[in-house]
């Protein structure tokens, strides 16, 4: 897959969620100068007053646009939500496809509560990490692959003898598998999951089409279960799955 930059991306998406009478605004981002894919969100369906109900999905899906359908395109997307209760899915393009689905989920919103929620195409943690790795003594020991890991990692065909895995997290399940299965690490491989206690959710019934929560608790249940591996969780702020190859 290319390796492509967005040189700056316009689209902002503002929410304001209430979890009966839903007040719905954001502002639609503009087309960006010729020359660069010009992500952004179009004024679409879905603003204005939503009732949501009980037995309701509890997610909403928008239309992301580009200007220049090149390639394909993985774009993250960073959430701005002090209450915890939203997640997003990554934005993907195929290529020559001008459009894309960005899918936001809230599967814990509580009745009569007002939630207030940002949500904005995170185009600068590249250069971020990029120039945090320059300005490291070892940085010149330090490799930046741009991606998803499902195909960046079988790309570079390597063995590791540690991996941290802090990705999409409907994705865990498909990252050990991949791991494991591809013979991408070892014996005495070392693999470190964040976040797999989930602000606590995983101890608590799985709301309706929260596959984030899911998709956790799945990946914990397999590691727990697989003879191949030994783990140990450690509840140190949201939680790190220790795993280590027999």
């Amino acid at each position: 897959m290319k390796r492509y930059f967005i040189y700056f991306m316009t689209a902002l998406l503002s929410l304001a969620f209430t979890s009966c009478q839903d007040e719905l605004t954001y502002q639609p981002g503009e087309k960006d100068a010729e020359g660069c894919y010009g992500v952004y969100f179009p004024l679409q369906a879905g603003t204005g007053d939503i009732q949501i109900e009980p037995g309701d999905p509890t997610y909403m899906t928008y239309t992301v646009r580009r200007a220049n359908t090149e390639g394909e395109l993985h774009i993250p997307v960073k959430i701005t939500d002090d209450q915890r209760v939203f997640s997003a899915s990554e934005i993907v393009f195929k290529d020559e496809e001008p459009t894309a689905e960005l899918v936001v989920y809230f599967p814990s919103i509580e009745r009569g509560v007002t939630y207030d929620c940002t949500i904005e195409i995170d185009d600068e943690l590249e250069e971020i990490a990029a120039k945090y790795f320059e300005a490291s003594e070892y940085g010149h020991r330090i490799r930046q692959h741009v991606g998803s890991a499902l195909e960046v990692v079988p790309q570079l065909g390597e063995v590791y003898d540690m991996v941290f895995i802090d990705g999409d997290k409907r994705e865990y399940p498909a990252y050990y598998n991949m791991l494991m299965e591809g013979g991408y690490v070892r014996s005495g491989s070392v693999m470190l999951a964040d976040n797999i206690l989930w602000y606590g959710k995983v101890a608590e019934p799985i709301a309706h089409n929260d596959k984030h929560t899911e998709a956790i608790v799945e990946f914990n249940r397999m590691v727990a279960d697989d003879p191949r591996v030994d783990n140990v969780i450690v509840p140190i702020r949201d939680g790190i799955n220790m795993i280590r190859v027999k």
